[in-house]
C-alpha cells in the first residue's frame, strides 16, 4: 500500500493565509501561478540582486572580501539579471542602482567581516501529519554554540506596534525559521530581519516556551486552512499590490449580481 503524501507548507504559505484565505486558494488549490506568468518588475529583480550579492560575497577569499569587491560583484549580478530592460530612462537606472550601493555600504558596515555559518540554508522536517520547509538567508554561530537568524529585506521598515495582529503576521517569517531550525536539533536563540535601508534589525527572542506557543499556533493555523470551505477574501492594503486583484474582484462583482438577482427574483415572485 503506498504511503500518504504529507502536505507541505511553508511560512509564505502559511502567512498568505493568514493574510487572505482567498489569495491563499489561488496560489496552492487553484493553482493559478502554473497557468499564468507571476509579474516581476524591477524591485522583485532588485532584491535578488541584493540577495545574490551578499551571497557572493562571503564565497570570496577573507582578503578579497572589501567593500569595492562586494559593489563589483553588485554591478555584475546587475548586468546579469535583465534588470536594464525595465527602466525608461538611464536616470531611472542610476536612481535605483546608487540606492543598492547605499544599501550594500550599510550591510558591511553592520556585517562586514563576520562570516555567516549557513548562507540560503534550505531546511524541512515532519510534523505530526505534514511538513514544514524553508529556506533561510544567513545563519550566525555565536561562541557559545547559539544560532541566530537573520532575513534579508529590501522593502522598506515599518513599525506595526507590538502585540498585535499584524505584527504576529509580519515577524511569522523569523518565528517560522526559527521553530523548524530549531526541531532539527539545532539550539536558536533568535531570529531577525535586516533592513538594508535603514541598517535596521527587527528581532524576536526564542526558546523553549516560544517553541510551545508556536506549535500550538501553527497548528492551529494548519487546521485552519485544511477546514476551510470557503476562503473568503480578506480586504486590505495588500489588495493593492495583489496579483490577483483584477481576477478577484471580477469574481466578486460577478457573485454579486448574481446574488441580487437571486434576491430580486424573490422579492417579485
Amino acid at each position: 500500500m503506498e504511503a500518504k503524501k504529507l502536505q507541505k507548507f511553508s511560512e509564505y504559505s502559511m502567512g498568505t493565509y493568514l493574510l487572505c484565505p482567498k489569495k491563499y486558494r489561488y496560489i496552492y488549490i487553484e493553482k493559478l501561478f502554473k497557468k499564468q506568468k507571476r509579474k516581476v518588475n524591477e524591485y522583485f529583480i532588485f532584491g535578488n540582486i541584493i540577495h545574490l550579492t551578499c551571497k557572493e560575497f562571503y564565497q570570496k577569499r577573507a582578503e578579497d572580501r572589501s567593500i569595492e569587491n562586494l559593489y563589483n560583484i553588485f554591478r555584475e549580478s546587475w548586468k546579469r539579471s535583465g534588470i536594464r530592460a525595465f527602466f525608461k530612462s538611464r536616470e531611472e537606472e542610476k536612481e535605483l542602482g546608487e540606492k543598492g550601493l547605499y544599501m550594500l555600504s550599510n550591510f558591511y558596515n553592520s556585517f562586514g567581516q563576520k562570516v555567516p555559518y549557513l548562507t540560503e540554508h534550505y531546511m524541512e522536517n515532519i510534523f505530526k501529519d505534514y511538513i514544514f520547509f524553508g529556506r533561510v538567508d544567513r545563519i550566525d554561530l555565536s561562541a557559545d554554540g547559539t544560532l541566530q537568524i537573520v532575513d534579508y529585506k529590501t522593502n522598506k521598515y515599518y513599525d506595526v506596534g507590538e502585540d498585535n495582529e499584524e505584527r504576529a503576521r509580519k515577524t511569522m517569517q523569523l518565528k517560522f525559521y526559527a521553530y523548524l531550525l530549531n526541531s532539527l536539533k539545532s539550539n536558536v536563540t533568535s531570529a531577525s530581519y535586516y533592513y538594508f535601508a535603514e541598517d535596521k534589525f527587527d528581532t524576536v527572542e526564542f526558546n523553549q516556551e516560544s517553541a510551545n506557543y508556536l506549535r500550538e499556533w501553527f497548528d492551529e493555523i494548519i487546521n485552519d486552512i485544511r477546514y476551510d470551505k470557503t476562503f473568503e477574501r480578506k480586504f486590505g492594503t495588500h489588495c493593492n499590490f495583489c496579483d490577483f486583484y483584477k481576477l478577484c474582484h471580477e469574481t466578486e462583482n460577478d457573485s454579486n449580481e448574481t446574488s441580487n438577482n437571486i434576491e430580486n427574483e424573490e422579492l417579485f415572485k
